[in-house]
């Protein structure tokens, strides 16, 4: 009796050594965590959640908002049109994890994503000479960006439970853009040329997070 008290009691260990060692090496293959951060980049300042799916898949949410800003051509005088650019959105991703379980810092840090974004804005305004309150607008222009693709890295570790993913995407254009206001002897940017066809959907963004 004594004999068998031992022999499950040493199988216990063996078993629960063996699973805390795979545990903790799947966690560092892995470039995914549960969490919730703060990110910051070319969609604004937003909030971001992440949940895992099983060992090589993640799905994250959040929303963006992106203060407005006000601007003028380079080397025009203070008579120029101005404009106003805003932008804010929600989106929902599924990132995937190719190789996962391959030795390597890259190997454990790298994922593809894809998905889409609801556009709350995504827009340029142009005013004559200043902005006033209540004063129409020369025109205005609503981009419609919404499927995304994207890749980027995870599990970058800054603390015991705070961790940095880096992501670089884009928004692409299921619809032509939107003008409104148009006046017809004004000459309207060419927003599908570069850089300006980039810049409407790029995704550039770096968010820290607590991880569960």
């Amino acid at each position: 009796m004594k004999l068998l008290k031992k022999a499950t009691l040493i199988a216990s260990v063996v078993l629960g050594s063996s699973f805390t060692s795979n545990a903790q090496m799947l966690k560092e293959y892995s470039a995914f965590h549960r969490s919730v951060g703060i990110s910051l980049g070319a969609m604004g300042v937003g909030v971001e959640g992440s949940y895992p799916i099983g060992q090589t898949f993640n799905v994250r949410a959040g929303v963006n908002y992106f203060p407005s800003v006000k601007i003028k051509r380079p080397g025009t005088n203070d008579n120029a049109n101005k404009y106003k650019f805003d932008r804010s959105n929600a989106n929902l991703m599924l990132d995937w994890q190719p190789l996962f379980g391959s030795e390597g810092d890259f190997a454990s840090k790298w994922f593809v994503t894809v998905g889409a974004g609801y556009i709350f804005t995504n827009e340029l305004t142009a005013y004559r000479n200043n902005f006033r309150e209540g004063k129409d607008p020369i025109y205005r222009i609503k981009f419609s960006q919404s499927p995304y693709v994207g890749t980027g890295l995870g599990n970058l570790v800054l603390g015991e439970r705070i961790g940095l993913s880096l992501n670089l995407g884009y928004y692409f254009q299921y619809k032509g853009d939107q003008v409104t206001g148009y006046l017809p002897k004004v000459n309207l940017p060419d927003t599908d040329k570069f850089p300006q066809a980039v810049l409407k959907g790029l995704d550039a963004h770096a968010t820290i997070s607590y991880n569960f």
